[in-house]
């Protein structure tokens, strides 16, 4: 498979992530829901609550699913906290470097529809802007470290 990039030495280090990077947009959203509860606010439209929720959900599922595919396709692992074996620039990832952060995003914003979490919505830029900082940021330094040109 030529989308799917092996280095001939496998190193003992990672992308320096230290926690699950779901486990931030369940914070986030605990946060959003703790203050709707504090502070209630009219939420969304019925048929908004509903629809998005079912959109985003089904835009999260396409997404996951797709890319732990792919990860699974090239034996590789998921977790950011241990080393990488492959690069995969195949289906999504020929468009995204992120797509299970961009799933992660999307079943965010199906729950705070589906279950009216408006004030959710607010921690959505300053959780996009963790992610990118904290964890993809470490992340794409270590694939070029990782892979060189073949990542870049």
């Amino acid at each position: 498979m030529d989308s799917i990039k092996k280095p001939e030495t496998l190193p003992s280090d990672h992308a320096g992530i230290k926690f699950p990077p779901p486990l931030i947009y369940l914070i986030a959203y605990a946060l959003g829901s703790g203050i709707q509860k504090m502070f209630p606010v009219r939420g969304f439209p019925h048929r908004w609550k509903n629809g998005g929720g079912i959109v985003f959900s089904l835009l999260g599922t396409a997404m996951i699913s797709t890319s732990v595919g792919h990860f699974i396709q090239a034996k590789t692992t998921i977790l950011p906290m241990k080393p990488t074996s492959s690069l995969v620039t195949s289906g999504v990832y020929r468009y995204t470097r992120n797509p299970m952060y961009v799933s992660f995003a999307a079943f965010y914003l199906a729950a705070l529809m589906k279950f009216n979490k408006p004030w959710a919505l607010l921690f959505l830029p300053p959780l996009i802007g963790i992610v990118q900082r904290y964890v993809i940021r470490r992340e794409e330094q270590y694939l070029e470290k990782r892979f060189g040109t073949d990542y870049q």
